[in-house]
C-alpha cells in the first residue's frame, strides 16, 4: 500500500538559502517539513547531526547546504570541499546511523565540464569538473553511490543547470546582461559570443524536487541511485541573449572583447529527467527573462 505524500516527514538541509526556501515553501503544504542551516544545525557537526536525525526519523533528507560557486569555491578551496564534501559524507552517515533510506542531492551540470559547440551532455557523460565547486559535487556523488550500495539507501542526484532569479548569489550571465541593460550600460561578449548556455526558473527547479520526492515515496527498489540532468534544453549563446535582452530592454549595448577561459558552453538532455521522474521544463526562457527583467527594474 502506497504511503500518503501528507505523511512524509522531510529534512531539508540548507532550508534558508534561494533554493532551499522555496522548496520548504512548497513541500511543506502536503508534508511534514523540518528544517536547518548553518546556524542551527551546521553539516560538519556529525554527532549533532547525527541525533537530529535519530530523534526526527525523516523518510527523506533533502541536502543543499554547501558553499556555491566557481570563484566562489576557488577562493575558499578548503572551506568548499570541507563544507560540500566531508559535510556530505557526514550526512550520509547520520542517515545511516538512523536508518534513513532516502536522499535528494544538489549536484550540478557543471561535474561533466564544458561542451563542444553543438553537443550536449547526459548522465552518462564523463565527469569532467573544471573548478572547485564542481569537483566538491563529484566527490559527494561517490561518497553518496557507495553509501546507496553498501547500506541500501535510495538516492536521487539532481544536476542543475543556471537557476535564475538568485540577485544575491553567484553571478550568472543572464542577471548580469539584463542589470546592465537596464543601466544603459554595455554587456561585455568574450570573444565571438558563440557559446551557449542553459538557464532554469526557480519554478521549475522545485518542480524536479516535488517529482523526487513522488519518485521516491513510490519506490520498492533498494540501492537506487540516479544521477538526473534538470535544464531547461533551451540552449542560447551568449551574443544571442544579449541581443535579445537589448532588443526587449530597449537600452544598453552589446560590446565584444578578446575571449577568455570563460568563454564554453554547457549544454544537456533532460530525456531521464522526463523518463524517469516525468519531469518537464515549463518556463521558457522568453518567461524566465520577462520576470528577471521586472524583478531588476
Amino acid at each position: 500500500m502506497e504511503k500518503s505524500t501528507k505523511n512524509m516527514k522531510i529534512h531539508i538541509s540548507g532550508s534558508r538559502g534561494y533554493i532551499g526556501s522555496e522548496i520548504a515553501k512548497k513541500l511543506q503544504t502536503s508534508n511534514d517539513i523540518s528544517e536547518s542551516d548553518k546556524d542551527t544545525l551546521d553539516v560538519l557537526e556529525f554527532e549533532k547531526l547525527a541525533k537530529v536525525f535519530e530523534v526526527e526519523k525523516p523518510d527523506i533528507v533533502i541536502a543543499l547546504a554547501g558553499i556555491m560557486g566557481a570563484q566562489v569555491s576557488k577562493n575558499n578551496l578548503f572551506e568548499t570541499f570541507q563544507v560540500n564534501s566531508i559535510g556530505m559524507l557526514n550526512i550520509l552517515e547520520a542517515m545511516k546511523r538512523a536508518n534513513i533510506k532516502n536522499l535528494i542531492f544538489f549536484s550540478s551540470q557543471t561535474v561533466y565540464g564544458p561542451s563542444e559547440l553543438g553537443t550536449f551532455s547526459d548522465e552518462e557523460s564523463v565527469n569532467n569538473p573544471m573548478h572547485p565547486y564542481a569537483t566538491s559535487k563529484v566527490i559527494s556523488e561517490y561518497f553518496i553511490k557507495e553509501y546507496c550500495r553498501n547500506f541500501d539507501i535510495n538516492a536521487i542526484i539532481l544536476q542543475p543547470s543556471i537557476v535564475v532569479g538568485n540577485f544575491g548569489g553567484e553571478p550568472n550571465s543572464l542577471n548580469e546582461f539584463v542589470q546592465n541593460a537596464l543601466n544603459d550600460e554595455s554587456i561585455i561578449i568574450f570573444g565571438e559570443g558563440s557559446h551557449e548556455r542553459e538557464y532554469l526558473s526557480l519554478i521549475d527547479m522545485v518542480g524536479a524536487v516535488e517529482k523526487s520526492v513522488k519518485f521516491l515515496e513510490k519506490n520498492n527498489e533498494k540501492s537506487v541511485f540516479e544521477r538526473v540532468i534538470i535544464s531547461s534544453n533551451e540552449p542560447i549563446s551568449m551574443v544571442d541573449l544579449a541581443n535579445k535582452i537589448v532588443g526587449i530592454v530597449k537600452k544598453g549595448s552589446v560590446k565584444h572583447i578578446d575571449k577568455t577561459s570563460r568563454a564554453f558552453s554547457i549544454c544537456s538532455k533532460t530525456v531521464k529527467a522526463n523518463n524517469l521522474l516525468n519531469w518537464r521544463n515549463t518556463h521558457s526562457l522568453n518567461t524566465v527573462l520577462d520576470n528577471v527583467i521586472e524583478a531588476l527594474k
